[in-house]
This record gives structure tokens, sequence and C-alpha cells, in this order.
């Protein structure tokens, strides 16, 4: 017997509530390639922790699902690159996104920590940013679980325009902080996190993304 397909949620911070042309296109695409999937914005909301907390917790709550991607509102995921993601059986699994920044020698700058070795065609990386993140309910389970292990939960406490929500607490998973001598942003810690409940990152390198912005890259 087949596994059931993958019920995914696509979950995307879109501040002002402003999708790029590219973002929408991708939409478009997983419709016409037969992906099924509920879309999540946050529009109104001006801290992206929160607003990543809130669809998380929301993913959660909702059991009908079984994978969440985080999609970024200016990113281009290629319907293909997705297909990979949801049949890689990994737990937790990105794609890279150029960063809107040049190097120095004006190459370009992936939202990739350091490379820690391969597992077949996939890379396992110490971090991979949320632009293009895909989640298994096992790791967003082990996430929540260990939120309310430690305290980190909170009610909502203000409205979102348009977002019937459901969870009847948010957690605190997505956090900002100084490791060592680094200040590590939201989703570079929730990955630290992962790691540490016992879900390696991982990355397909075979997925070429586009991220729109002042700088194309």
């Amino acid at each position: 017997m087949n596994a059931p397909a993958p019920r995914l949620l696509i979950g995307t911070p879109a501040y002002g509530g402003m999708l790029h042309s590219d973002c929408v296109s991708a939409l478009l695409q997983y419709q016409r390639a037969g992906i099924e999937f509920a879309l999540m914005c946050i529009s109104n909301e001006s801290l992206i922790t929160r607003a990543r907390n809130t669809i998380i917790s929301e993913f959660h709550a909702r059991a009908d699902f079984s994978h969440l991607l985080f999609l970024d509102a200016d990113v281009l995921l290629p319907p293909l690159g997705l297909r990979r993601m949801l049949a890689s059986g990994r737990d937790v699994i990105g794609a890279a996104v150029a960063l809107k920044g040049r190097n120095d020698a004006g190459g370009r700058i992936f939202n990739v920590g350091a490379l820690y070795g391969e597992d077949g065609p996939h890379y396992i990386v110490e971090r991979i940013g949320t632009a293009a993140l895909l989640f298994s309910r096992a790791a967003v389970d082990a996430l929540v679980a260990d939120a309310h292990r430690d305290g980190r939960v909170y009610s909502r406490g203000y409205h979102l325009r348009g977002v019937d929500l459901q969870a009847p607490v948010q957690c605190d998973i997505f956090r900002t902080g100084v490791v060592g001598d680094e200040y590590l942003s939201e989703d570079f810690w929730v990955c630290r996190e992962l790691r540490r409940l016992g879900f390696p990152v991982y990355l397909d390198p075979t997925i070429v993304t586009r991220h729109s912005g002042m700088m194309e890259a």
C-alpha cells in the first residue's frame, strides 16, 4: 500500500501583507503540479520571531497536516524542489537561498552554516535559514514539547487579521540570542535547538531558489 501523500501547510510571514510576484508564481506552480497545500500568511505582525511562533504553533494544533514549509514572501522555490524535499524522508530539510548582500569579492552569500558531512544526496549542515525550510510533524512536535517543558508558552494576547487561530497557546520556539561570540537569528537558533533534540539539519544542494530584493541574487 502506498503511503499517504503529505498534507502540507506553507507558512509565510508577509510583513505589510505583501507577497513578491516570485512567491505567488511558485504557489501557482505548486497548484498546477498537483501539490496539495494550505497557505498561512501572517500579514500584520512586526516581530518575525512571533510570526514564526504563531505559524509553528498553529501547525502543531492542526493534526491533519504532516509537514510545515516555511517559505519567505520574496523567495521562489520551484515545485520540483519542493517535491524533492517532501519525498526526502528527512525531518528537517531546506534549500539554500542567497542573501541580499554579497561578499567582498562580489560573490553570493548563502544562508547555510558549516558542512558536517554527507548522507546520500543530501548535506548535513550546522544550520540553514527558514527562507525555504521544511519540517516534519515529528520535528515540530519535539520543538513544541521542549517549549512546554521549559515553560516557554504564552497566550496570544493580540489579534491577527484574517487568521483563524486554533492553538490555545503559542510556543516560544523561534528565538534570538548570543551563543558563544555570535548573535543567532531566529532561524539559526531553531536549527541549533533541532540538533540538540536529535534532528539533523539537511540541505538538498540540487535545489536552485531565487531571492528577490534590492540586490538580485
